[in-house]
């Protein structure tokens, strides 16, 4: 991640919120990790509002068809990777 700041990596610098800043800017590099708790809602889960939700949405003028075919082509290929094809012969 790069970020903007008023001085160079690790070195300080007096500021003072209510006088706008008027130096240099240099651009600095820098790695931040959060530990703790994620929540994630599955594409499964949101489809689901949508589709029950579909006609609410509609009647406000809302268009999420493309989302519906793009969800179903990536079913599409997903399930044609994953079947396998057994020759009989």
């Amino acid at each position: 991640m790069y970020y903007l700041s008023p001085v160079r990596e690790g070195a300080t610098i007096d500021y003072d919120p209510e006088v706008p800043y008027t130096g240099e800017i240099y651009i600095n590099r820098g790695l931040h990790i959060e530990y703790g708790v994620t929540q994630i809602i599955s594409s499964d889960a949101i489809l689901s509002v949508l589709e029950s939700q579909h006609e609410y949405i509609r009647k406000r003028e809302y268009d999420i068809s493309t989302f519906f075919t793009r969800h179903l082509e990536h079913q599409r290929r997903s399930v044609s990777k994953d079947t396998i094809r057994i020759n009989p012969h």
